[in-house]
C-alpha cells in the first residue's frame, strides 16, 4: 500500500509488457489484432490497479516505453540483447530467438503504438494515459550500433513510428464520463512535434 497517493498527480509505470505471444509464425496481417489484444489486457490491468488502489481517475504516465527496431520486439520488449527459447505448444518445435539477430523491422514498434491508440480510443470512463516517455530518442544515427531501442530523429525510416506517436498525442480525450474531468495536461494533447 502507498500512503501518499493523494499527494501525487499521476502514477508512473514502465511499459515493457509482453503484447503478444512469441512465435515466428504470426502472419503480418494478424499483428494488429494481436497487439490490440495485448494492449487491451494491459489497459484492463491498469484500470483494475487504479480501482483497487482507490484511484479510479488517477492518470497514468508511461515513464518509459520503447521497442527494439527488430522483428518480434513486442514479444519481450525489455530484451534488446541475449536470447529466449520459446517452449513449444502441442505439435510445435521450440524456437530460439537471438534478439540481436532478429531481422530489422521498424513497423512492429510503430504498430504497437497504433494499437495502443486504438485500444485507448475504444475505452470508456476516466482518461487513463496522461503521457509517455519514449526510450530512446536520439539525433545520432550511430547510436543504433550500441542501443537496440533507439529511434533516430529525422531518419526517414522512423516516419511510421513518429506518425503513430503524433496520432496518439493528438487523440481526442475519452468521451465525457460525467465527472467533469478533462484530460490532464501532459504529453498527450500537447501537440507532439515531428523531429
Amino acid at each position: 500500500r502507498v500512503g501518499f497517493w493523494d499527494a501525487l498527480d499521476c502514477v508512473g509505470v514502465n511499459a515493457y509488457w509482453t503484447l503478444r505471444p512469441g512465435g515466428r509464425n504470426l502472419p503480418p496481417a494478424d499483428l494488429p489484432a494481436a497487439l490490440d489484444a495485448g494492449w487491451t489486457s494491459v489497459i484492463d490491468e491498469l484500470d483494475r490497479f487504479r480501482s483497487d488502489a482507490g484511484l479510479p481517475e488517477m492518470p497514468v504516465v508511461f515513464t518509459e516505453i520503447g521497442y527494439t527496431w527488430r522483428r518480434n520486439g513486442t514479444v519481450q520488449p525489455w530484451a534488446g540483447t541475449g536470447f529466449w527459447l520459446r517452449l513449444p505448444e502441442e505439435d510445435e518445435h521450440p524456437e530460439l530467438f537471438v534478439w540481436g539477430s532478429e531481422p530489422l523491422d521498424l513497423d512492429e514498434r510503430a504498430e504497437a503504438i497504433r494499437a495502443l491508440d486504438r485500444v485507448l480510443g475504444r475505452r470508456e470512463g476516466p482518461e487513463l494515459l496522461a503521457g509517455l516517455l519514449w526510450w530512446k530518442l536520439t539525433s545520432i544515427p550511430g547510436h543504433r550500433e550500441i542501443e537496440p531501442f533507439v529511434a533516430v530523429l529525422g531518419d526517414p525510416g522512423e516516419t511510421d513510428l513518429f506518425r503513430a506517436l503524433r496520432e496518439l498525442a493528438d487523440r481526442p480525450p475519452a468521451a465525457d464520463d460525467g465527472t467533469g474531468a478533462d484530460r490532464p495536461d501532459g504529453v498527450l494533447g500537447s501537440g507532439f512535434q515531428d523531429p
